[in-house]
């Protein structure tokens, strides 16, 4: 905090600023991740993906963003990873899973993907929006 009360940052070559890094690289690819959650969802619309498909979906289109940003680490696309941040959108109740086992959600879906990208980095976000158009998720184009 500086002198007259407003938040400024560390000098950068402090500890305080490598800590303040780490930390945001640490909730960029959970923040990257649920983008990527979302905007899945919302591609393939309700009633369209079983939660055993939107997974495989997450974890391969996580793979190529890591391949698109190499500062990505491996537990980027960890399955368990994958599946601690699509279970808390069950635990929230943005997300139910009907007697088919297809997802269903409504226009609340939205929220925190609009939040999301208030805090993501364009290149991020161009990147997660490419890689979740019709043309490049399979399946996407006929829909499942």
């Amino acid at each position: 905090m500086g002198v007259d009360g407003v938040l400024q940052p560390p000098d950068a070559n402090s500890t305080e600023a490598y800590r303040l890094e780490l930390l945001a690289r640490s909730l960029r690819q959970l923040l990257e991740r649920q983008y990527l959650i979302v905007a899945l969802l919302t591609r393939f619309g309700p009633g369209q993906l079983t939660r055993k498909r939107l997974e495989e979906l997450v974890q391969l289109l996580s793979q190529r963003l890591v391949l698109l940003f190499e500062s990505a680490t491996p537990d980027f696309y960890d399955r368990s990873a994958l599946g601690s941040s699509i279970e808390m959108l069950f635990e929230s109740g943005l997300v139910e899973e009907d007697a088919q086992g297809k997802l269903g959600f409504d226009d609340r879906i939205r929220v925190p993907g609009a939040q999301v990208e208030r805090l993501l980095p364009v290149d991020s976000l161009q990147a997660i929006q490419r890689i979740t158009s019709a043309d490049a998720v399979p399946g996407a184009a006929q829909r499942e």
